[in-house]
């Protein structure tokens, strides 16, 4: 049904009535007919690369796929779990959300290395970076390291014990504190999780469990107020 529906776009030359979700199906479209297949950790895929997709965010508009079934709530629980800077998979669970199950088990967890993180952690991805970007993780707490000593949970570490422990970017902050700046008008950057070279698993196979797949996010205020992203 997608591929129809860009066809016929295309073919009628008419502006599409959701024109931002129209670069999905038309990636879709793309991966269907030229894509090559792959083995993956998720199984045989097809894909294309390259590619890139932009969304303003004016007038509080989300961008959720209409074309295709979303668990918006799933997506909303974990995106807010991420924003918050959390890597505990049972704060996900608490509220019904099981889809980082099978990659923070023990079993998952030991067979990628990983005997020292306590069951449930995804390791320092994800909304770590997001807020605390380059730091130290506590693989016992599944917090900062930096953060886990101030408040006296790392065990066997004095208290105040802080010398040489990064605490981090907090990437967040930075893109909230540059958007309300008026004189700032050169596009924003979020290094994504991906972005850490030695958090990579084939650097430091001891800090992650998996090759994760976010990268980087651009934003950029338009005219004063319009802000627009773009996912590279």
């Amino acid at each position: 049904m997608c591929i129809k529906i860009c066809r016929q776009s295309n073919k009628m030359d008419e502006t599409p009535p959701n024109p931002e979700e129209y670069q999905y199906l038309n990636i879709i479209h793309k991966i269907i007919s030229t894509g090559t297949w792959e083995e993956g950790r998720n199984g045989r895929i097809k894909s294309i690369f390259g590619e890139m997709m932009r969304f303003s965010l004016a007038n509080g508009r989300i961008p959720i796929l209409t074309t295709k079934q979303t668990a918006w709530k799933t997506c909303l629980k974990e995106l807010l779990w991420f924003i918050r800077g959390e890597t505990d998979n049972r704060v996900l669970q608490e509220q019904g959300v099981h889809i980082w199950d099978g990659n923070t088990s023990r079993e998952f967890l030991d067979s990628r290395g990983l005997n020292h993180y306590r069951e449930g952690l995804i390791g320092p991805g994800y909304g770590f970076q997001w807020r605390h970007f380059g730091g130290e993780y506590d693989a016992a707490t599944g917090k900062g390291l930096a953060a886990s000593l101030a408040t006296g949970l790392a065990a066997g570490l004095a208290e105040g014990q802080t010398t040489g422990l990064a605490a981090g970017i907090d990437q967040l902050r930075q893109i909230i504190d540059a958007l309300k700046d008026p004189m700032e008008s050169a596009p924003i950057r979020r290094n994504g999780a991906a972005s850490v070279p030695y958090d990579m698993p084939i650097q430091r196979p001891r800090r992650q469990q998996i090759v994760l797949c976010d990268d980087t996010t651009k934003l950029r205020r338009i005219a004063g107020c319009s802000i627009q992203y773009c996912l590279i």
